[in-house]
């Protein structure tokens, strides 16, 4: 049985270590006491015993349950909204009709919707359409599935509804850049070649990754890459090289199943195999915006390894330039992180970056409130109060509000995040001063627009809006 979205998020783990940045989005049921409270109330933990996340008001129980005189909870309303439930449920339906054979039109009716409410709450909370969104599930699916020692290849082609291995095959080199074999065999083969999606234009991609000359968790010798990851219990490093086709990794390290399983989609996401841009030049072109890609066609978002990553590098990079960012990016780094090589460390947890002291940053030239910010959250993030890697699963508007309720994050924080570290697709940093400046030399304006007019402008490129904003960015340089 698939885990639910829910369950991945884990709302009774969070509400146990929860502040009042929690409060309004769901409530805590405490039987013993017959009461519901906020998360961040103390009376429903004090009472032990097993309690029930309540997600918006329709889903107390009637006559049951009397608001605490503590937190008084009826006073805020949950933000589970009936929408964003109904996205939940359908992203779970969706995980349970992943076979083949299942028609569109037999998945819109198990989720009760029409296909075209279905398709448009696809597009609203996870900015995709639901054939993408089905296929992104599956090959999830396919993922884990073969992480399952005792199921063969033609048994999880079965599970999928798949006609044959080779059909599998597919799904996962399209996915995964690897055969279901190969993917299986991760843990064992220290050298493996991802294949790379037709039209993949490399130099693209390098000049992003090589950006910051010098960054210490990736160095360019010659044709290679030595990069290097942080997984959840192990640091590591690859030395990856670009071929006709295909992007060869070799594994420094030794790595358990897990670990390397965990190492390839975090390769895979830097990659920028989460990308569309095919899906994205036939919307332009039909919009009549086609120069908007001429010149870098197949441009794809590479994104950070980790959400939490993403999270860091926008807190350093509030307010100050790009070059000022990438030296406290290092310095915090080579301060936290784990030594890997020359020059090369890979970057800290959010228990590592917790742990810091506040003196140390500032004697590396960062700003008293920037350290605050940043160590407040790595906290949070440790205690599980803010559950960062799950962020890409949720509803868009759930997750953006969890991350707004934060310390420190404000609205070009939120979808810079939800853009680079969890990929979601239509996503404006609005506030950005280089995509300011590239819209209005784009629609030829006389003076830079505010962060209004970047909303109205940005939406011509829906639902696309964060590759878009790649290829604006790509404008300047």
């Amino acid at each position: 049985m698939e885990r639910s979205v829910l369950e991945e998020l884990d709302l009774e783990k969070i509400a146990k270590v929860a502040s009042e940045s929690w409060d309004g989005i769901f409530w805590m049921e405490s039987p013993s006491t017959g009461q519901y409270c906020r998360p961040s109330c103390d009376a429903w933990v004090k009472t032990g015993g097993a309690s029930t996340p309540i997600l918006n008001r329709d889903s107390l129980p009637q006559n049951t349950l009397e608001p605490c005189e503590l937190c008084q909870p009826d006073k805020v309303n949950c933000s589970f909204g009936e929408e964003v439930l109904a996205a939940i449920r359908l992203k779970q339906t969706l995980r349970e009709n992943l076979r083949t054979e299942r028609t569109m039109a037999r998945v819109a009716e198990c989720t009760g919707l029409s296909e075209l409410e279905m398709e448009q709450l696809c597009l609203r909370h996870y900015h995709k359409s639901t054939a993408s969104l089905l296929d992104d599930e599956r090959g999830k699916r396919a993922a884990r599935l073969l992480g399952i020692e005792t199921l063969s290849d033609e048994e999880v082609a079965i599970e999928l509804g798949l006609r044959s291995v080779a059909c599998l095959d597919e799904i996962t080199v399209r996915h995964l850049g690897l055969t279901a074999t190969d993917y299986r065999n991760l843990w064992q083969d220290r050298v493996y070649a991802i294949t790379l999606p037709s039209g993949y234009r490399q130099d693209l991609v390098e000049p992003y990754w090589t950006r910051d000359p010098s960054d210490v968790t990736l160095q360019k010798r010659g044709e290679k890459y030595l990069r290097t990851f942080r997984l959840e219990n192990q640091a590591c490093m690859i030395e990856g090289s670009f071929g006709d086709g295909f992007f060869k990794v070799q594994r420094v390290d030794s790595l358990s199943s897990s670990h390397a399983f965990e190492l390839h989609h975090q390769v895979l996401k830097t990659l920028g195999f989460a990308s569309q841009p095919s899906e994205f030049q036939v919307t332009m072109r039909h919009q009549g915006l086609e120069r908007l890609y001429q010149g870098r066609e197949g441009l794809r978002i590479t994104m950070t390894p980790t959400v939490f990553e993403s999270l860091v590098w926008t807190i350093l990079g509030q307010q100050i330039n790009l070059a000022f960012a990438y030296k406290l990016r290092n310095r915090l780094i080579r301060e936290t992180g784990e030594r890997l090589g020359e020059n090369l460390y890979a970057h800290p947890l959010p228990g590592e970056v917790a742990r810091l002291d506040v003196d140390v940053l500032l004697q590396h030239q960062f700003s008293r409130r920037k350290v605050e910010y940043l160590l407040d959250i790595s906290k949070r993030i440790k205690d599980g109060a803010l559950p960062i890697e799950v962020l890409a699963q949720l509803p868009y508007p759930l997750m953006m509000k969890l991350l707004l309720t934060e310390r420190g994050i404000g609205l070009w924080t939120a979808r810079y995040v939800a853009m680079r570290g969890c990929g979601f697709g239509s996503c404006t940093p609005v506030g950005d001063a280089g995509l300011r400046k590239a819209l209005k030399q784009f629609f030829n304006l006389e003076q830079n627009p505010d962060s209004g007019a970047m909303e109205d402008l940005m939406k011509q490129f829906s639902p696309y809006q964060s590759l878009a904003t790649f290829h604006l960015w790509g404008m300047l340089s």
